[in-house]
């Protein structure tokens, strides 16, 4: 999601991606890709404003996992400002194993989380509008539950923009832990360094509602969903007994209910939480260049 856009996808039977707005309902079917052997396909979208803040274009990045896994990373980009996909061989510091399926938008960049070497996570970094364009590895914070993120798959650490940064949120599920809510903001984003923002004990925290308060002292089941888009001092998690989304406040150390009862099972994906912002106006999305578009634009600069 990008000013308001969202990327879909449809996979039967093939690949056919869209552009959608969900304020104005516009959608526009993207040109087909070709085909491709692949084993995973991680996208992003980044559009492009004006000085008036109107759209004015957009450009997507698949990050295509594929077997035999190899220092190389094959992407392929598509812009509505030349209407085709192209694709790019790149080298890769790393040979991975698991790519997550939404890449986070910050810095001018898109970021994806990996796993490689057996295990180990970190983040790929790409600018589709740098030249040349290249991959970078960014690690995640060292002092994180190490054990927690092998065992779950990274199912219990979050990470996400949060009011133009990037921040690590994590759960730990033992009870030999002695902290059970962690986040690390990012300090320098040119170094790839973390700071701590704060750890929480399972003891610090309490609610108002009464049902949440005594499950405090039974469980410490909760899985990170998302950041509040608006508010850097709030946290969305999925508490599953009771079935319910709850917000956790910095601040005050606070959990509050913020849905009714979720039958979880029911979900397309309990992990993936996508914070929507109306815009302060609609936007209108770009048309797909055409070969008599460019050829046409290229005769106006002239």
């Amino acid at each position: 999601m990008s000013n308001g856009l969202i990327l879909c996808c449809s996979w039967s039977p093939t690949f056919v991606y869209y552009i959608c707005d969900p304020l104005t309902r516009q959608w526009i079917t993207l040109p087909s890709r070709r085909p491709r052997s692949i084993g995973f396909i991680g996208d992003g979208l980044i559009t492009r404003v004006n000085e008036d803040h109107m759209l004015i274009g957009y450009t997507i990045v698949m990050v295509e996992l594929q077997k035999p896994r190899s220092n190389y990373l094959c992407l392929e980009m598509f812009s509505s400002e030349t209407g085709k996909w192209i694709v790019y061989k790149l080298p890769c510091p790393i040979r991975l194993w698991e790519l997550a399926d939404g890449a986070i938008y910050c810095y001018g960049a898109l970021h994806w989380l990996v796993r490689y070497d057996e295990g180990i996570y970190g983040m790929l970094a790409f600018d589709p509008y740098k030249d040349p364009k290249s991959v970078r590895l960014i690690p995640l914070p060292d002092d994180r539950d190490l054990q927690s993120e092998r065992d779950n798959l990274g199912g219990l650490q979050l990470c996400g923009e949060s009011q133009g940064t990037l921040r690590y949120f994590e759960v730990s599920e033992y009870t030999t832990h002695f902290y059970l809510f962690t986040m690390w903001a990012m300090k320098d984003y040119k170094k790839g360094e973390w700071c701590c923002e704060f750890k929480v004990r399972q003891s610090d925290l309490h609610s108002n509602d009464l049902e949440l308060s005594n499950w405090l002292f039974r469980y410490r089941w909760f899985r990170p969903l998302s950041f509040h888009p608006l508010n850097p001092n709030v946290v969305y998690l999925i508490c599953m007994d009771p079935e319910r989304i709850v917000s956790y406040n910095i601040l005050n150390r606070r959990l509050d209910f913020a849905s009714k009862p979720i039958d979880f099972r029911q979900c397309i994906s309990s992990s993936l939480g996508i914070p929507f912002v109306l815009p302060r106006w609609p936007l209108l999305v770009p048309p797909v260049a055409t070969v008599k578009s460019i050829k046409e634009s290229v005769k106006y600069r002239k």
